[in-house]
């Protein structure tokens, strides 16, 4: 029945919160990667705005020139001019002055055709003058911005360099305008404004360089390195622009205007909290769940199981005769309805026990005592008749020892209480003086020895089996021989004790002994034999009766009783 119970408990318990937990962390798992990819989607064009503002107004201060009067005035006046002075001192002017340039953030350099120009004197510009390179660049976009990233006294910045046209006639140059942007600051205003500041943000040009980032961690880059500019301007391109790998949310966006993207790497640590977080309320519930449903199983078992275990032990105790055992009957469920009938069981088995069983018992007993009664006149009669013979003879000695041993024998034969037990050491006295009669009666042509072991001698033994067996080797032995050996073992074996009495002399007829045996005739004929085997069965059962055969020259009569001891051989020679 416990087995029963933890297999149910297993499975209404374990097996439920196991599936629960999996479902929960399946769809946590894909809710959680859904909703966090949505929100580093949405993240990352938040940061992408801020750096296509802060481009997109360094886009508007290369167009800056063309708009403003002065500064337009300054490209289009020739340096010859008598009044150049004065017009290049104005536009230097409004140039500083420039809202654009955010107090000194940005650097412009304005340079003439002729090679003349003004500048905002910014820490961030490479050098006082637009480089030759930049010069072909910018020529060879014809009006189209050219971009570069590059460092100035380890101060990185980006750069922009444009190719300026008459207003009135486009193909007609009028100058070059150089524009340099500080990353510092870009990258201060992406540092803000991070939703995680264990995330990694970057700016990557169309070369697969990282230009900004905005954390320093090696495992970042490794991430990176598989994924080259390309696979980034296909992921910024897709509906989401955000994708899981492993461990990590990716995420990108073009920045308008620019030849660069920017991205973020997130580790999803909010997903793995979330998840620890889960996992310990299940793990929780779970072991609330298991502690409630194991108290239920202990409940279960005190109300049901113990009650039935102790039925079965006290239909143990009836099933080894002991009817007076009775359950406690408790409540009036269905447990002490069983204990109720059983102990109506035990009641009824206990008077059929005693009315029955008893009556048997009782009937045995008295068919013992008269088997055992029959083989007193049987013997007494035996005795006179060779009183009788010798005192045809005028033996009075051998009379005198024939009484005398003929007085200690009926005894030991007709005891008190009538008991159909005895001692191994009575049985042996009596049968000790059953042989002293016949020694006298057939002088030497008869030879005993007796064989046993002292210490089964006070073990209770069913009465008078040895003499009979004697008797019935002393007479048929006898019948057409002039001398016998007689030999009685008595031994143990396995958990009995085992007479064996050989004898040599005439063989026995091994197929007439069956018969009478099985006669139901009660003729003088075998009735030692048959007295014998019916008192065995009797007292001890039908597997324990009286063996026969020959064996080198031997007749062999052997019976069994159950006995316990440790053998000490002795030998009596008779």
């Amino acid at each position: 029945m416990r087995k029963q119970l933890l297999f149910l408990f297993v499975c209404f318990v374990t097996l439920p919160v196991i599936i629960i937990y999996s479902v929960a962390t399946v769809i946590f798992n894909r809710k959680a990667d859904e909703n966090l990819t949505s929100i580093y989607s949405n993240d990352i064009r938040s940061i992408a705005s801020i750096a296509e503002n802060y481009f997109s107004e360094s886009l508007d201060l290369t167009m800056y020139p063309l708009l403003e009067s002065n500064l337009y005035k300054y490209l289009i006046t020739s340096s010859d001019s008598e009044n150049f002075v004065e017009i290049t001192t104005q536009a230097n002017t409004i140039l500083n002055s420039s809202p654009y340039v955010f107090g000194g953030n940005r650097g412009v350099v304005i340079q003439k055709k002729d090679g003349n120009q003004i500048d905002t004197h910014s820490n961030y510009l490479t050098s006082g003058h637009i480089t030759e390179q930049q010069i072909e660049e910018a020529t060879r976009l014809n009006g189209k911005c050219y971009w570069e990233y590059k460092t100035n006294k380890a101060t990185p910045q980006f750069s922009i360099t444009r190719l300026m046209k008459s207003k009135t006639n486009l193909q007609v140059p009028l100058g070059y305008i150089h524009v340099s942007i500080s990353s510092l600051e870009l990258r201060n205003n992406i540092q803000n404004s991070m939703m995680d500041k264990n995330s990694y943000y970057f700016i990557m040009d169309s070369e697969s360089d990282i230009l900004l980032s905005t954390n320093s961690d090696s495992n970042y880059d490794t991430v990176l390195s598989q994924y080259p500019f390309a696979t980034l301007q296909q992921l910024a391109e897709s509906r989401m622009n955000t994708v899981l790998d492993n461990q990590y949310f990716i995420s990108a966006y073009k920045i308008k205007n620019t030849p660069y993207l920017i991205g973020s790497i997130h580790v999803s640590g909010m997903l793995a909290s979330t998840k620890i977080t889960l996992t310990n309320i299940l793990t929780v519930t779970a072991l609330l769940t298991a502690f409630f449903f194991a108290l239920l199983a202990l409940i279960f078992s005190n109300r049901i199981v113990r009650p039935i275990q102790e039925l079965s032990h006290k239909m143990d105790s009836i099933s080894n005769e002991n009817f007076s055992v009775r359950a406690a009957v408790h409540g009036h469920d269905e447990i002490a309805m069983l204990a109720t009938q059983f102990n109506k069981m035990g009641e009824r088995l206990e008077y059929l026990y005693r009315q029955v069983y008893m009556q048997e018992i009782e009937l045995k007993q008295s068919q013992l005592l008269a088997l055992q009664s029959q083989i007193n006149p049987h013997f007494l009669y035996n005795t006179m008749d060779t009183i009788y013979w010798m005192s045809k003879t005028g033996d009075t000695e051998g009379i005198g020892h024939i009484v005398s041993n003929m007085s200690s024998l009926l005894r030991l034969t007709f005891t008190p209480n009538g008991s159909n037990t005895c001692t191994l050491a009575e049985e042996l006295e009596h049968l000790n003086h059953y042989v002293a009669i016949q020694q006298i009666r057939y002088g030497d042509s008869v030879s005993f020895k007796l064989q046993y072991k002292d210490d089964f001698q006070q073990e209770n033994i069913l009465r008078f089996l040895l003499q009979p067996l004697v008797e019935n080797a002393l007479i048929h032995g006898l019948k057409d021989c002039a001398e016998e050996m007689i030999i009685v073992k008595i031994y143990r074996q396995e958990h009995c004790l085992v007479y064996r009495v050989m004898n040599t002399g005439t063989p026995i007829d091994l197929e007439l002994i069956p018969t009478l045996l099985d006669s139901p005739n009660a003729e003088q004929k075998g009735f030692a034999l048959k007295n014998i085997d019916r008192r065995l069965k009797l007292k001890y059962g039908d597997e324990y009766g009286l063996k026969y055969m020959i064996e080198d020259a031997y007749n062999i009569f052997e019976i069994q009783q159950p006995i316990f001891g440790d053998p000490h051989d002795k030998t009596i020679n008779c």
